[in-house]
């Protein structure tokens, strides 16, 4: 399964010059935006995005799987190895977003209240990217990429933009909530967490509905 993991890395490599760019760009825009961190995780988003769809696409138009499932490795291991990757680009990526947005906070000396938003902000993005993934996943395999990235548009438009609308005009107030939960320990980190473990939940569960799928499929 290793060298299935290795595959889609070799597939994002290919990308790697668009995705510094795209960070590069955010992090220069950031400065000159009010709130600018949080600009650097809503981006999460979009490059979680992307790179769920890559491989995807990259599989479809070169008829992976009928090479795959010749290989000496069970169907499973091959499903497995995809929701693998996708979880570690997830986890990295989210990180990497994370640190780059405290950076950009602490250099711009943004307004108190800024860290406990930001970590709120980033653990709702990434339950995203789990539900994103744990829907998209099936659908791509069961239709096309194409319809699998309308799904996943689909999926996080609605709140990718009401947790940027709400942010932008309610910001004093999530703020303030955020700043309360996180010098009391108030029901908001349960809600967080909950969130975040439903999602993970769904994760796991799109594996199964997607290898049930996989090993009734002829190629």
């Amino acid at each position: 399964m290793k060298g299935l993991i290795l595959k889609d890395f070799y597939t994002y490599s290919n990308l790697k010059k668009n995705y510094l760019l795209m960070f590069v760009i955010v992090i220069a825009f950031s400065f000159f935006l009010d709130g600018g961190s949080s600009y650097i995780a809503a981006t999460l988003m979009m490059f979680m995005m992307m790179t769920a769809s890559t491989c995807f696409n990259y599989d479809e138009s070169s008829h992976w799987d009928r090479y795959a499932v010749a290989l000496p490795v069970s169907r499973s291991k091959i499903v497995l190895s995809r929701y693998v990757t996708a979880e570690i680009m997830g986890v990295a990526t989210t990180v990497l977003a994370f640190l780059l947005a405290c950076a950009v906070a602490i250099l711009k000396k943004e307004p108190e209240g800024w860290f406990p938003t930001l970590v709120a902000m980033t653990a709702g993005i990434f339950s995203v990217h789990q539900i994103v993934i744990g829907v998209s996943y099936p659908i791509a395999f069961r239709f096309t990429a194409e319809k699998a990235r309308y799904a996943m548009m689909a999926i996080a438009l609605i709140p990718f933009l009401g947790l940027i609308l709400g942010m932008r005009f309610f910001e004093s107030f999530f703020n303030s909530l955020f700043s309360s939960w996180w010098g009391n320990g108030s029901s908001l980190v349960w809600l967080l967490g909950l969130v975040t473990v439903v999602a993970i939940g769904l994760f796991i569960l799109s594996y199964f509905i997607y290898f049930s799928i996989y090993k009734k499929r002829e190629f």
